[in-house]
């Protein structure tokens, strides 16, 4: 595959089913789930960059797997009749923000936050975000070099197998 494609937007969120050649170790929280051979989750986008797929909602990327461990994606109106590794509503519990759009006074409060040296913790806090939502508008603001982490321990862990 090679540098990237454009993203290829669906209309409303969709649940995409992703099933991998092998079982790959996907993180769940701060813990490693089982090996597991598929995936589901809620997406409105997908695109190759470099040798990842990418999933996303608005600008924000929620998934990525490298392309050589993906089997086939199906995306699909309903929920798949496995239930997916979490909804929107469990995430929210952990952090009521998760998946809203970002505005521009929080993108503001964001450098601020970062200009001030504070803790990744502190700003998750602060934003109702998890460290990923963090990281990630962090570095598309340009407020770091670090890349965002891939989802998760599972990505890390595949890169590392293919």
């Amino acid at each position: 595959m090679g540098a990237s494609s454009s993203r290829q937007p669906v209309a409303s969120p969709c649940w995409v089913h992703v099933q991998f050649r092998e079982a790959v170790v996907r993180a769940h929280g701060h813990r490693d789930a089982p090996a597991a051979v598929e995936h589901s989750f809620v997406s409105t986008w997908m695109r190759v960059h470099d040798d990842e797929l990418l999933f996303g909602v608005d600008d924000e990327v929620f998934e990525r797997w490298a392309v050589g461990v993906v089997e086939t994606v199906h995306w699909t109106l309903e929920r798949p009749a496995r239930p997916a590794a979490y909804t929107v509503e469990e995430k929210r519990q952990a952090h009521p923000r998760a998946y809203e759009r970002w505005t521009a006074e929080e993108d503001a409060q964001l450098r601020v936050e970062s200009g001030q040296g504070l803790e990744i913790d502190d700003i998750c806090r602060r934003h109702a975000r998890n460290d990923g939502a963090i990281r990630s508008r962090l570095h598309k603001l340009g407020l770091t070099t670090e890349e965002p982490r891939p989802s998760g321990a599972t990505a890390r862990r595949v890169e590392a197998v293919t």
